[in-house]
């Protein structure tokens, strides 16, 4: 297999409670397949995260042991769990800690929309449709 195809990238994986679990795992796994990439789940603490089904996610490190070599930050949603995560600053305010190179990359911008799927967000006025 020619060394070119061995990447080297750092898979963030963000955990906190109530989340989508599948928004993890899907992601996870295909992450994970890739040649070189090294994949850590992260999340306040080591102690293990519950998602909104019962799945439990054991994280590997926390955000203050997260690597400062972060290729790709994945979020996954979910409801009401996602809605506390967008007022628990310590969740949100990880982002403050990832290498500025990546942040214009990420969709993670605003207390908003760092841990709002698209489902969860008010529509825009010209998305509103009249009675």
């Amino acid at each position: 297999m020619p060394a070119s195809w061995i990447g080297n990238e750092t898979v963030i994986m963000l955990a906190y409670p109530g989340m989508t679990a599948l928004d993890m795992v899907g992601p996870q796994y295909m992450f994970a397949a890739l040649m070189g990439a090294k994949v850590l789940t992260v999340a306040r603490t080591r102690e293990p995260v519950l998602c909104d089904t019962g799945l439990v996610i054991a994280p590997d490190t926390t955000f203050d042991e997260c690597p400062a070599k972060v290729d790709v930050l994945c979020v996954p949603g979910g409801a009401a769990g996602t809605l506390a995560a967008l007022k628990d600053d310590t969740v949100v305010g990880f982002r403050a800690k990832l290498p500025r190179q990546l942040l214009p990359r990420c969709l993670v911008q605003t207390r908003k929309s760092a841990l709002a799927h698209h489902v969860h967000r008010p529509p825009k006025m010209d998305e509103w449709v009249p009675s």
